[in-house]
């Protein structure tokens, strides 16, 4: 009976150790699986950049074949060389909207074509420029309230798309590669913006960084840092949030807009008497 005991008791202990290795195996499997996600996410991402990086590019060599030798551009944040001169139009709303590049994606057509409130200005696919880089703003809403830069991204995302602090996105739970480092791009060209006005000494107020994204059916949270995060079909109701209501003492008067938009390359030229869409007049 003791030997039984003793084979029994054998028995049970090889099959623990076979379990804890059988878990040993699944664990280093698990571990070989979340590297491998990993190294798929990066080679996605340095895809997309690589992408990003020529799409740029064929756009400054478009542009810029079409800008007399010789041409300057304004001190500050600046607009690239384009290929013509862009004005201001009244959209059905009452806004005005100014087309500086060609809109590649569909979100970013969409952003152009939302109810824009009565009296704002938008400027669609415009760069900046500091010393060291260049970033495309692929949206840049100018209102009384202050400045709001808008990124846009599609994707084929459907169901909830979620970011955390340190920018990495998931759909229900999956990672989106293609939107890795996307809140770093929206952020980024406001925070070029707003600097190059401050050296400038322009008060521009309010400087806001908006990631609009096309496709998922939810998008959370609203805010991750200082920037915030929507849906583009809900991107008017997000950008008149961050503006807040008007305060008349602290609304942009004309003549800074009109200092704005220079600085920025924009023209004048389409422009509505501003002091009558909202801006207050300016004391000169």
């Amino acid at each position: 009976m003791a030997a039984e005991r003793e084979e029994l008791a054998a028995e049970r202990a090889a099959l623990a150790a076979e379990r804890e290795a059988l878990d040993a195996d699944r664990a280093r499997l698990d571990a070989d699986r979340a590297t491998l996600a990993a190294d798929r996410a990066r080679l996605d991402a340095e895809r997309m950049a690589l992408a990003a990086s020529a799409r740029l590019a064929a756009r400054k060599a478009e542009r810029a074949a079409s800008v007399p030798a010789g041409a300057g551009s304004p001190a500050g944040p600046r607009l690239a060389s384009r290929t013509a001169a862009p004005t201001w139009r009244e959209l059905d709303t009452g806004a005005y909207a100014c087309i500086v590049g060609t809109a590649l994606t569909r979100g970013e057509h969409q952003l152009i074509r939302q109810a824009w409130p009565e009296g704002w200005l938008v400027a669609s696919g415009l760069e900046v420029s500091d010393r060291t880089r260049s970033r495309e703003v692929d949206l840049l809403v100018v209102a009384p309230q202050g400045l709001v830069v808008i990124e846009q991204k599609d994707t084929g995302v459907r169901g909830t798309l979620r970011f955390d602090d340190g920018g990495a996105a998931q759909a229900d739970g999956r990672p989106v590669p293609s939107l890795s480092g996307a809140l770093r791009q929206a952020r980024l060209p406001a925070q070029m913006i707003g600097a190059g006005l401050r050296d400038a000494g322009v008060q521009a107020g309010y400087v806001g960084a908006l990631l609009a994204v096309r496709g998922p059916r939810q998008v959370e949270p609203a805010q991750v840092g200082a920037t915030r995060i929507c849906r583009t079909d809900d991107v008017v109701t997000a950008t008149a949030q961050m503006l807040g209501p008007l305060d008349e003492e602290r609304a942009l008067p004309v003549g800074t807009v009109l200092t704005i938009l220079t600085r920025l390359g924009l023209p004048i030229t389409g422009l509505p008497a501003l002091q009558q869409v909202g801006f207050p007049e300016s004391q000169w």
